[in-house]
């Protein structure tokens, strides 16, 4: 005779539960699309990871359209924004410089100003700046093969000889953002990588 805890758990046959993963199924996907990104807030809350503004450096009175790079190695594709030198009024050897690129408006030619780098964080000013597009390059960078540095196999066939191991591509994958903002003074949007916000 079943006890009473038996006689509580009722099996389900296989068709039922196959109408019951259905079910499931179809909430998960009904709930994914009510979280779509048309989707209306009736509180008006913004999408905390839509960007609506970023702040533009501005250096006496002009804002800071970039740095110059350094980089003259074509073997190197990171660029090079800071130059050591001496700053003998300070008594300092080695310090870092960096060459700003100005521009007050459109109708003004971009000027470079060469400053000490904690000059430039100590005295830039921020304009918080309406960003309208935010474009993002996925960018891969190929390192070679992974495990290129010995030759082993990893099987061995029937014949008892040595297969030819899967070779796999070491691989990584960045994004590089491009926001592009409306300044007063220029008539058309204006570009600026992440590195020139900073």
């Amino acid at each position: 005779m079943a006890t009473e805890k038996e006689a509580k758990k009722v099996p389900f046959t296989p068709e039922q539960m196959e109408i019951m993963q259905q079910m499931l199924a179809e909430a998960r996907e009904s709930g994914n699309q009510r979280k779509g990104a048309d989707a209306i807030s009736i509180y008006n809350a913004r999408d905390p990871k839509s960007i609506e503004s970023v702040n533009v450096k501005r250096i006496d009175g002009k804002f800071v359209m970039g740095f110059k790079n350094f980089q003259n190695d074509s073997f190197k594709k990171k660029p090079q924004y800071l130059i050591y030198k001496a700053d003998p009024t300070r008594g300092l050897y080695k310090e870092p410089f960096i060459t700003l690129i100005l521009q007050e408006n459109e109708n003004e030619e971009k000027v470079e100003r060469e400053m000490m780098l904690v000059d430039y964080m100590n005295e830039r000013e921020k304009y918080q700046a309406k960003c309208i597009e935010v474009k993002v390059n996925k960018i891969i960078e190929d390192h070679g093969i992974l495990g290129s540095s010995g030759e082993y196999a990893v099987a061995v066939d029937d014949k008892g000889q040595p297969m030819q191991r899967q070779q796999i591509l070491a691989q990584t994958e960045r994004e590089e953002r491009e926001f592009i903002v409306e300044l007063p003074g220029f008539s058309s949007p204006v570009s600026f990588i992440g590195d020139f916000l900073a």
